[in-house]
């Protein structure tokens, strides 16, 4: 991956909704760095979440937020980047949505 080969770590909040068959769609990542949104976005798009029930009925979920962390080894304590990714502006993926 990019980002490890550029010891760069990040996050991103992937948002999306949940089809009634729990199927991913309507996915928008916003991270810290563009390096991560392809790697956001195909995670997210990869996983099958429980749909939402109303009145034993499986409908869609909406407005859905994932947090992903991508941490790498650079010497720093973790604590110490957690906070600092945690303070981090996240930035909109451009070219997304993808469904």
């Amino acid at each position: 991956m990019l980002a490890a080969y550029m010891k760069v770590s990040g996050r991103c909040d992937v948002h999306f909704n949940v089809d009634a068959g729990g199927l991913t769609k309507d996915i928008q990542p916003v991270c810290t760095h563009q390096v991560f949104c392809k790697s956001a976005r195909d995670a997210v798009g990869a996983v099958t979440f429980e749909p939402k029930m109303e009145g034993g009925r499986k409908v869609e979920r909406r407005n859905v937020v994932y947090p992903l962390w991508y941490t790498v080894d650079n010497g720093m304590d973790p604590d110490n980047v957690n906070a600092w990714l945690a303070a981090e502006e996240l930035i909109a993926c451009s070219g997304y949505p993808i469904s």
